[in-house]
This record gives structure tokens, sequence and C-alpha cells, in this order.
């Protein structure tokens, strides 16, 4: 037998960015989200094989796939679709449900997935929403559907919506989304609606994190994390 390991922050955004091989089978940059999202689920799939502990993803490395999908609707239509209201309008629709298709996905994967150690991939969705960042308006999407999507549920054997225990959710508090006027308080709202209900996300503070780790927000396994108020974690 090869020798095992324990948790793992997984490098999704090289082996998505870059290509991966699974089972000697080369598997190229995604060019939609849905795709991407069903590489990550082989590789988380492939990850759990491995190890015997739980592994975290950042969900904001799938926000370049989201305008990849964009994009290739807008080449598709422009030509077809004169109308520049009728475009945007059309490309945002086929987007969203991409989008959501895309998310369904990793839920249903994750919570179907029977991985060689005889259970479920123990998986922690990392949500940060990092302004900064180049694809911060598609991860805000990412992030929104999936909250809502944990709302939700997913339905049990008779059928009946419950509460997954996989994928767990962590949820990263910045300056603009803590509840104090932020562009992106409404995610939060949807955070704390969601936690209300689905007992996830736990919530991470990104300034009180770099403190401790010399400026680096990264996700942690998502055992330990408190289940506290927004509020409460980012002004601590």
């Amino acid at each position: 037998m090869q020798s095992i390991f324990n948790c793992c922050l997984i490098d999704i955004k090289d082996m998505l960015d870059n290509g991966t091989v699974i089972n000697k089978r080369m598997i190229e940059s995604p060019k939609s989200f849905q795709v991407a999202c069903t590489v990550m689920t082989q590789i988380i799939a492939q990850v759990a094989s491995s190890q015997y502990g739980g592994q975290s993803i950042d969900i904001r490395h799938l926000g370049k796939y989201l305008r990849r999908s964009r994009d290739k609707y807008v080449t598709m239509l422009e030509g077809v679709i004169s109308s520049k209201a009728e475009l945007s309008q059309t490309v945002e629709a086929l987007m969203a449900k991409e989008l959501a298709s895309g998310v369904q996905t990793i839920q249903y994967q994750i919570n179907t997935l029977m991985t060689t150690n005889g259970q479920s991939p123990f998986v922690t969705l990392f949500l940060n929403l990092d302004e900064t960042d180049e694809y911060a308006e598609e991860v805000a999407l990412i992030i929104e559907e999936i909250l809502k999507q944990r709302i939700q549920g997913i339905k049990n054997e008779k059928g009946i919506y419950t509460t997954p225990t996989f994928p767990k959710l962590v949820y990263v508090l910045h300056e603009h989304n803590c509840l104090e006027g932020g562009k992106y308080d409404y995610i939060t709202e949807l955070a704390v609606e969601c936690s209300s209900k689905r007992l996830y996300p736990d919530y991470i503070s990104a300034k009180e994190m770099r403190k401790i780790y010399e400026g680096n927000v990264f996700s942690p396994m998502g055992q330990g994390t408190a289940h506290v108020k927004p509020c409460e974690l980012l002004c601590a």
C-alpha cells in the first residue's frame, strides 16, 4: 500500500489554470464554469482517496471560469442578436443557468461520491471574496449561489430537504462585507441567514488572520472554526 497523509490545502488554481493529470490522462484547463466545477470535484475525489483527513479549496479560483463562460456566450450570440440590451440579457440568463448547474454539480458530486476510504470527501469550501481580485464580481456570484443552494439544502432518500454534512463552508469577513455599509454586505446577510438555518458557514476575519499569519489569508480545514456573529469576529 502507498503511504497516505492527513489534511491538505489543494492548489486548485494551478491544477485548473495549467491542467492536471488524473488516472494518467491529461485534463487541460477548462473553457467553461461547468467543466471547471466537474474537474474540481474529480480532483477532490482523487485527493480524498489518497488521504484520511480533510481538504480545503478556495472557491475564488473558479471566478476566472465563470467569466470564460460569459465570454463564450457573448462570442456565440453577438452575431445573432443585434440589440445590445437583448444580448446582455440573454448572456446573463445563460450564465445564471450555468452558474446554478455548476454549483449544483459541486454539491451533488461531493455528497454522492464514495472514495476508496469508504466515505464521502471531507471538504471545506473557502468563501473568500477579495475586493482586489480581478474576478471579484464573478466570485461574488459564485458565493451567493453556493449560499442559496445551501439554504435550500439537499433532498434525502425520502425527498425531504436536509442539511448536507459536506462541503463545509467557511466565509471570510473583510471591511467590504462586515455589515457596516460595504459593497458586499448583501452576501454576508445571506451567509447569516444560511447559518441560522443550516449551521454553516463558519466565519473567519481576514484582518485578524493577517495579524497572525504574516499578512496571509488562507483556509483552515474547518473543524475548529467558531460559530460567532460576523461583526463580533471582524472587530475582535
